[in-house]
């Protein structure tokens, strides 16, 4: 139980960095923790969106939430190997923005549109 408070300590960390980088504070980061936990042994694409939901939709941070579910986005295909194409970066912001607009919680159709966007 301690390892896994401390690998979801060190990526709360490593997110709270990255919000920084550019330009947001972490306000809040219980949705942030409850997507770390929660996300467990789920799938890859299942992992990514509760911290789509948690970055996009909860506005963790002052400000750069879309920003850093992109960066957290390309960490992710990076991590897994994904390749990373200029029309995948495009495919991606406009699905970050669609969220971000229609305020989307729904895990099935988030993890539906990050397939779509990184395929």
């Amino acid at each position: 139980m301690v390892r896994k408070n401390r690998k979801i300590d060190k990526k709360l960390k490593k997110l709270k960095k990255l919000g920084r980088e550019y330009g947001g504070h972490l306000r809040a980061n219980g949705s942030l923790k409850f997507a770390l936990e929660v996300s467990k042994g789920k799938g890859k694409y299942r992992q990514l969106a509760y911290l789509w939901r948690a970055i996009i939709v909860d506005h963790p941070f002052t400000d750069a939430n879309k920003r850093t579910a992109m960066r957290e986005t390309l960490r992710f295909m990076k991590e897994h190997k994904i390749e990373i194409t200029q029309k995948k970066i495009e495919r991606i912001t406009k699905a970050i923005i669609k969220v971000a607009k229609q305020n989307l919680t729904n895990l099935n159709l988030l993890e539906r549109r990050i397939r779509n966007a990184i395929k």
